[in-house]
């Protein structure tokens, strides 16, 4: 008792019982910091820009009994790597034995121009969707042995992609993917859930040549894109955000009423030329100086997008049909190339005038405007006119 009344025994015993806290916290540090131990966290995790994967071209078919393969060549394909950044606080090497996806979407976008093709290409994904693919959500394991040395930071990636995929038409995969990291004791880390396109660029180039007649395929396609986005992901592709934004202008209506664009004035057979674009319909309307004459009354209609660049060229002729009956045709050339040449949906003549309409092109309703040109064959002057849509 005299130790607690006594003020100076008091003191003392303060500060041994001070001292010997703070000797056992320091040994409890120190042996916390020479055991080895690893702490793995995934520091970044995002989506790269496009870059090469090696592929190969190649035909499979059956002869007789036996499937036989043909290739066609070696080269390389666009694909959208998934990029980890692995940061290890730990003092010990941590060792990953695997990194697994869980796929939560994967859909292919339909070719709208229905063109086909035997010639497929197998590039190496690290990741590859099964042929038949089971219900979404799946795991597909996939063994690796990748090392962060304690202290160090290390960078990971891997690219996910379909076995085969035709590469005679644009049929891009949506694919929406949880990344997890095994580690060699049996723990597991969560790196993200990201969302791309492969083959990376298809996506735009496939609506890009989608025919607006074929709406159906396009609501489609633009259905797939928007189940993707709508999952949670750490990581989203430009090119399926930039997918979404077009799909949705096309969804939207054409606003105010549209109205037609004129030009006047006498520029060799053409007196009046007018254009209108209407919801997805491109209209030409032209007054010539004179009734068409078959055989020799010809022209091309050049449609451009808001750049000035020609998106078609229609070379348009007024000639016998194969009945003997004047008509107007497109004008093939003689060497059987079209030049770009899309026709017209209908075409009426009264008079003077003639009236004719088409589909707008996918990158003309997205972009909301162009230009409609007319070069009468064999002159130097042309009549052109602005188009911006409207209802």
């Amino acid at each position: 008792m005299q130790v607690f009344t006594d003020p100076r025994k008091r003191q003392w015993l303060i500060a041994i019982t001070v001292g010997v806290v703070l000797t056992l916290a320091g040994v409890f540090v120190l042996l916390y910091r020479t055991v080895p131990r690893t702490d793995l966290k995934v520091s970044d995790f995002s989506v790269q820009p496009p870059s090469k994967v090696a592929a190969k071209q190649h035909e499979v078919y059956s002869s007789g009994s036996e499937t036989k393969e043909e290739v066609h060549g070696h080269d390389s394909i666009d694909a959208t790597a998934i990029d980890m950044t692995l940061k290890n606080s730990g003092t010990a090497p941590a060792v990953l034995l695997g990194s697994d996806a869980k796929i939560l979407y994967a859909e292919q976008l339909a070719d709208c121009n229905d063109r086909g093709g035997e010639i497929t290409v197998a590039a190496e994904y690290s990741i590859k969707l099964p042929d038949n693919m089971p219900d979404r959500p799946f795991v597909i394991p996939r063994d690796i042995r990748f090392e962060v040395r304690g202290g160090a930071t290390d960078r990971f990636t891997l690219s996910i992609g379909p076995q085969e995929q035709t590469g005679s038409s644009t049929v891009p995969w949506v694919i929406v993917a949880e990344v997890n990291l095994r580690h060699d004791d049996g723990a597991t880390t969560r790196a993200g859930t990201a969302a791309l396109v492969t083959f990376a660029g298809q996506g735009l180039e496939n609506l890009e040549v989608a025919p607006l007649w074929n709406r159906d395929c396009i609501r489609e396609n633009g259905d797939k894109v928007a189940k993707a986005l709508s999952l949670q992901a750490e990581a989203q592709a430009d090119e399926l955000r930039e997918l979404g934004r077009r799909y949705n202008i096309l969804q939207r209506g054409a606003g105010s009423p549209a109205k037609p664009s004129c030009t006047t004035g006498v520029v060799g057979e053409i007196n009046t030329l007018c254009g209108t674009f209407a919801g997805d319909r491109l209209t030409v309307e032209l007054e010539l100086r004179s009734p068409p004459v078959p055989g020799s009354t010809a022209f091309d209609i050049v449609i451009s997008g808001p750049n000035g660049k020609p998106r078609y060229v229609t070379p348009m002729a007024y000639t016998y049909n194969s009945q003997g009956v004047p008509d107007w045709q497109i004008d093939y050339p003689s060497d059987g190339k079209t030049h770009g040449g899309i026709g017209f949906e209908d075409i009426t003549i009264h008079g003077n005038s003639v009236k004719m309409w088409k589909y707008a092109t996918t990158d003309l309703l997205l972009a909301g405007q162009g230009r409609i040109e007319v070069r009468p064959r064999g002159e130097k002057t042309t009549q052109s006119v602005p188009i911006t849509r409207g209802a």
